[in-house]
This record gives C-alpha cells, sequence and structure tokens, in this order.
C-alpha cells in the first residue's frame, strides 16, 4: 500500500511483511481540495443529500466538467439502489468518485466492477473499517449478503471532512476497530479446533490487527472517540482492519462471533422493515455479548466446571436449521446447509479442554467492564435497547448465532464445552445489556 504524503497514517506499518494491496492512501488537511483540482480528467461524484453537502463545504464538486449524482438519503444497499445509480451513471465517463461511508462506499465498488474501472472514496466519517475490501454487503431477498466486486484505487481521508462527521458515526468505527481483538482470537481458536490448514490463520496478520489496536486504545483511555487525539488513531486502526482482511483473502481479522451477533441484528431489522442500527453499534453489541461469554469460560475453567459432553449439545441438524430460521427468517434458503457444514466440523474438532486452556494462555482479552467502559466514552450503545432489541432476542441469538456461518468462533467453543445453552442467562447478565 502507497503510504501518505504526510506519513501519519499508513497501515503498512502494523504488518512486517509487504501488503498486497495497492491502493493510494491520502491523508491530510486539503487532500481532496488538493486531489480534486490536479485531477485531469472529469468526475463523477457519487453521494448522498448528507454526504455531499460535507464534500460541497469544502468547495469541491463545483468544476464545470464534473458532475454530482445526488442519491437522496438511502438507508440500505440493495438492487434498487443499485439501478437507481446505475441509471444515473448511463452513458457518462469519467472517474468515479464515492463520497460517503459503507453504503456508497459499497455501492461504488458493484458500480466499478460492472464498468470494468476504478474508483476513489472520499471518506466522510469514521464508521467502518471496509474502505480497502473488495467485498460489499448489499441486501437480496431479505438477506444481506457479501458480494466480491472491487475495492477503491485511492482512499481520500480528509479531517476538514471527518472532524465534522456526527459523533455516533465516530463511534461506530470505533467499535469496529476494537472488535479487532475478539475477531482474532477467534481466527485463532478456529486454527486450533479445526486444524490451521481449515482456518487459514494468519499469526503475523492477526498481530498487526491488535498492534493497530494500541494507539487507539491509549488514546481513549483519557479522550473521547471524537476528539483530535483519538481520530487519528482511529483512522489507522480501520485501515489496518481492512488490509488485513484483504492480506487474509478473509473477513476473520476483522469479524468474529461479535460480528455475528451484528449481523443477527441487522437481519432482524431488515425483516421488520426498521430502519437500521449503524454497524458498528450493533457491534458494539456483539463485543460485550463477546466479552462476557470468554468471561464464563474462564471462570468456568478455574471453577473446574468446563466439562465435554461429548456431541450432546449438538441438536439435530434439522432441529438447528428449523430454530435459526424461527430466530432470522430470511436465513430459511441456506440455513440447512450451513448447519450441515457446521456440524462436520464439529465431528473432527479437537479437544474443546485443551483448545480453552491454549485461549487462556494467551493474553487476555478486554474484560466486560472495559469494553463497556471504552465504548461509553466513545458514545457506543451498551444497552440492548440501545439498539431496539431486548434479552429474549439477545438469548436466542446466543443460542443459535453460531449456526448463522460456517466458521468457528468461541459460541462453538462455549457450546462444546456445556456453558451453552446451560449458562445462557448468566452470560447475559454478565454483559450487562439487558
Amino acid at each position: 500500500m502507497k503510504t501518505s504524503s504526510t506519513n501519519v497514517l499508513h497501515a503498512g506499518k502494523y504488518f512486517p511483511r509487504p501488503v498486497e494491496a495497492s491502493i493510494e492512501l491520502r491523508h491530510g488537511p486539503g487532500e481532496v481540495i488538493s486531489w480534486v483540482s490536479a485531477f485531469p480528467g472529469q468526475l463523477l461524484f457519487l453521494g448522498d443529500a448528507n454526504t455531499l453537502a460535507a464534500l460541497r463545504h469544502l468547495g469541491a464538486g463545483a468544476r464545470p466538467q464534473d458532475a454530482v449524482i445526488d442519491l437522496g438519503t438511502p438507508s440500505r444497499l440493495d438492487d434498487a439502489l443499485v439501478d437507481i445509480a446505475r441509471a444515473a451513471l448511463a452513458g457518462r465517463g469519467g472517474s468515479l468518485v464515492a463520497v460517503g461511508g459503507g453504503t456508497l462506499n459499497d455501492l461504488a465498488k458493484i458500480l466499478a466492477a460492472e464498468r470494468a474501472a476504478t474508483f476513489t472514496l472520499v471518506a466522510t466519517c469514521a464508521s467502518m473499517n471496509g474502505w480497502v475490501s473488495p467485498n460489499a454487503s448489499i441486501v437480496r431477498a431479505g438477506n444481506k449478503i457479501s458480494v466480491r466486486a472491487v475495492a477503491p484505487a485511492c482512499v481520500i481521508l480528509d479531517p476538514g471532512i471527518l472532524d465534522a462527521a456526527p459523533r455516533a458515526l465516530t463511534s461506530a468505527g470505533v467499535a469496529d476497530a476494537l472488535s479487532g481483538r475478539f475477531a482474532c482470537r477467534d481466527w485463532q481458536l478456529a486454527a486450533w479446533s479445526d486444524g490451521v490448514g481449515a482456518a487459514s490463520f494468519d499469526a503475523e496478520i492477526a498481530a498487526g490487527v491488535r498492534g493497530s489496536l494500541v494507539p487507539l486504545e491509549d488514546a481513549l483511555a483519557g479522550d473521547r472517540a471524537d476528539s483530535p487525539a483519538s481520530l487519528a488513531p482511529l483512522l489507522d486502526a480501520l485501515v489496518a482492519g481492512g488490509v488485513a482482511m484483504r492480506e487474509a483473502h478473509s473477513s476473520a481479522p476483522a469479524s468474529g462471533a461479535e460480528h455475528l451477533v451484528a449481523h443477527a441484528i441487522d437481519l432482524h431489522e431488515i425483516a421488520a422493515h426498521t430502519p437500521p442500527t449503524l454497524h458498528g453499534h450493533a457491534v458494539a453489541i456483539g463485543m460485550l455479548v463477546s466479552a462476557a461469554l470468554w468471561e464464563e469460560l474462564a471462570d468456568g475453567a478455574r471453577d473446574g466446571a468446563s466439562t465435554t459432553p461429548a456431541l450432546v449439545y449438538s441438536a439435530s441438524i434439522t432441529a438447528r436449521a428449523e430454530a435459526l430460521t424461527r430466530l432470522l427468517p430470511t436465513l430459511a434458503l441456506e440455513a440447512r446447509s450451513i448447519v450441515e457444514a457446521k456440524v462436520a466440523r464439529e465431528l473432527t474438532r479437537g479437544d474443546p479442554r485443551a483448545v480453552l486452556a491454549r485461549a487462556l494462555a494467551e493474553e487476555p482479552l478486554p474484560s466486560v467492564a472495559a469494553v463497556r467502559a471504552t465504548l461509553a466514552r466513545a458514545g457506543a450503545p451498551t444497552r440492548a435497547h440501545d439498539v431496539h432489541v431486548d434479552r429474549a432476542f439477545l438469548r436466542d441469538t446466543l443460542l443459535h448465532a453460531r449456526d448463522m456461518r460456517d466458521r468457528t468462533t468461541v459460541f462453538d467453543l462455549a457450546f462444546a464445552l456445556g456453558v451453552l445453552p446451560a449458562r445462557a442467562e448468566a452470560v447475559l447478565d454478565r454483559s450487562g445489556l439487558a
């Protein structure tokens, strides 16, 4: 990855080997105006009412040869929004510029792939770590899926825009970044449980993610997430998380059990036709669940209460698929195939007691209390009702989220050791969410 001219922000410093990505990363005051003014051809700015207002505030988008496409106020990326944007771009030349956060970036990834072209992202908020990822999330048939597209060729992070973003968006970015510690532990856990080949765990990438979080955690120890002292390390951590996913060819370095909870919240809202919770805020809820579950496992190991019920925990494939479908109806078509794959893994996993012992010998994960305190300082949610779910939903998610994806996480370890479902209520009590 090419580094910024200011050398303030560059994700490559956290990885000991050269990264594969070749993305220009521009960071610093005035970078948007500087880049736009020097661009030799036509630019096609694609944004919504809020993001384009931020762009115009800097004076960009006013060159006579450029075009600005305003998509209004979309809440989710779906095929209808892709169709609208595709029609607006039909017959236009020029270089595509996405102005916004996750939704606009993902939209541009899909459109650029269709046009066999590159695009530039002008980030308007530090709300998630998917800036440099080639994957896009889109809602199809009531389900949110990830599709392969193209990553931006250039990402511009201008404090003149980012500093003015609503605090809620910044706090979402803090949660998305900090969840990397839990995601990397799940990634490592999968390697221990399923075998290194199956999990494709990369210790250097995981170390890079964890290293990128230290400056952010230090800044947050005494500052709010939207303070000048916290913004630079937040940007660094978010970019590093995205680079890690590119390098691993997987979302595993940044998406573990906590993201399963977030995805469940997202699918629940899609089915209910309610406005979406910010991704990072849903991740914050998931991180508290994950932290509480790890603490419950650790306490059980110290007390000698953890046992291995020899797959008694594993209900029939049909029962598990039906339970997942009741919780999240939009997964009905794929539930059985996912559960079948999970059961196949469960039959070949190593001794969960040995896996837990290895996990507890590693550097301790942040405690529930520490996670809650950091999220609160950042302005992220720490209670279930903050994201419009309740205890019953969280309990069902705790019991069935393991079957949402064919990936091993702490949820699977907890079932293998009998902590779930037996201690589900205790885990929720410990999380303090409801």
